[in-house]
């Protein structure tokens, strides 16, 4: 099964085309589906917009530069969890430009024109075509400068739909390529998990997600700020929060519970020491997942709906994007 990208939230597309009866159309049939999709007749609209994005995005603030992580590596990557929870709060986060489809021939600078100003930021660059053009689209996309072209016709609305889709998901797999490896390759890449993600995240439409350890567990979040915790533990970590728990509520009502790993702890948003009688709220149900080493934990709204900017808020405070 494909893997899931580390991080995930919708992001603004771009379609850029000098023929405005063609983004009024595209509009009509794409709106509804991608809330934050842009539409311009302006490339040089359309390179400021993309630029400013890439400038002002919170995603590079996910990891930083940490040379000391592994002694032998130079530029190192480590994950800042924190800046995770805070990405949350902050609203731009969908301001940033995943994919550009742009049409070839526009006046004043073709569209690989328009895309050779963009930072190199992991964008997704797709280019669309007459059947005159095809050639050097096709020479582009084997030179690397376009990762797909479409060819202009009456049915490529649904080319286009697919390729925003794909081209959102490999942005981000892309943009963190270079942390997997710091994550338990076994959590990560287990299709149990992933089948269980990809279920938890369709039945409750949820539209972001983040993966918040080392072993990979998810956060996932809906449009309106709802959001559920999916903890995995091993039995190392299963064993170190019992004898914790065993260290300062020795009198703990669960306390056989936790050592038999059928109860697990998260203490998400819990600043400060609390009694013993509320320690029993957050405690929850874990099982083991492929009769292996790993365990898996739910739990509902771990962080309060006011600590999450969600989504249909940003989209209730934009003006039309068409125009």
């Amino acid at each position: 099964m494909k893997t899931l990208p580390l991080f995930f939230h919708p992001t603004t597309q771009i379609i850029v085309d000098d023929d405005v009866p063609f983004l009024q159309a595209a509009w009509e049939l794409l709106g509804d589906c991608f809330p934050l999709l842009l539409f311009d007749y302006e490339p040089e609209e359309a390179i400021r917009k993309v630029c400013k994005s890439y400038a002002a995005s919170p995603l590079q603030y996910l990891a930083e530069d940490n040379t000391n992580l592994l002694s032998k590596a130079v530029g190192a990557k480590y994950i800042n969890f924190d800046r995770i929870f805070a990405l949350l709060k902050d609203p731009h986060r969908f301001d940033v430009i995943s994919v550009v489809v742009t049409d070839y021939n526009m006046p004043r600078m073709n569209g690989l024109e328009m895309l050779s100003h963009f930072p190199d930021s992991g964008l997704q660059r797709v280019v669309l075509t007459g059947n005159a053009d095809e050639q050097l689209a096709v020479k582009s996309f084997n030179d690397r400068r376009i990762e797909k072209f479409i060819t202009k016709s009456p049915t490529a609305g649904e080319e286009i739909a697919k390729t925003l889709l794909e081209g959102e998901v490999m942005f981000f797999k892309n943009a963190y390529q270079s942390l997997v490896p710091f994550f338990d390759q076994n959590a990560i890449r287990n299709d149990t998990y992933i089948a269980l993600c990809r279920k938890l995240m369709e039945e409750n439409s949820y539209i972001e997600h983040y993966t918040v350890s080392p072993l990979g567990s998810r956060l996932f979040v809906d449009k309106d700020g709802n959001c559920t915790f999916l903890g995995i533990h091993n039995t190392q970590e299963l064993d170190q929060i019992y004898e914790w728990v065993k260290d300062n509520y020795p009198t703990f009502s669960k306390m056989k519970d936790l050592e038999e790993k059928n109860l697990g702890l998260c203490l998400w948003g819990v600043k400060e020491a609390i009694s013993e009688k509320a320690l029993e709220d957050h405690v929850h149900p874990i099982y083991r997942l492929d009769d292996g080493d790993l365990y898996v934990i739910q739990v509902d709204q771990p962080i309060p709906k006011e600590d999450i900017s969600p989504l249909q808020q940003y989209l209730d405070q934009q003006e039309s994007r068409m125009p």
